[in-house]
């Protein structure tokens, strides 16, 4: 997993693969902290070929750790209704469903661990 960043409340988690010595980016984890709200939001992507086997709650994982490790208290998202697979992977992470979401949204958040 590498980390990308340019400002600490931003910051990109890359998955990445090695074979035969080629380096293929297989998941991405974006976040974004609002100090306003006081809360961090994510985006999570991992290919298709490597869904199910773990990737995403490994990212998952990392993100919450190097979000607490800045002192965040919150993480959020939101994804569709439909997205089961995000749906289920959030409650395996131990996110909640706030209740937020509109009729085709859900809106997931979790309190971080210090």
């Amino acid at each position: 997993m590498r980390r990308q960043a340019s400002d600490p409340g931003h910051f990109t988690l890359l998955a990445e693969i090695r074979q035969e010595g080629q380096g293929t980016i297989i998941g991405e984890t974006r976040y974004a902290y609002d100090a306003a709200a006081r809360h961090g939001d994510f985006a999570i992507s991992v290919a298709d070929g490597f869904q199910r086997q773990g990737v995403g709650l490994q990212m998952m994982t990392a993100m919450e750790r190097h979000a607490s490790d800045l002192g965040h208290e919150m993480i959020a998202a939101e994804t569709a209704r439909v997205n089961a697979e995000m749906r289920g992977l959030a409650k395996k992470a131990g996110f909640e469903d706030t209740g937020l979401g509109d009729w085709q949204s859900v809106h997931l958040a979790k309190r971080l661990s210090r």
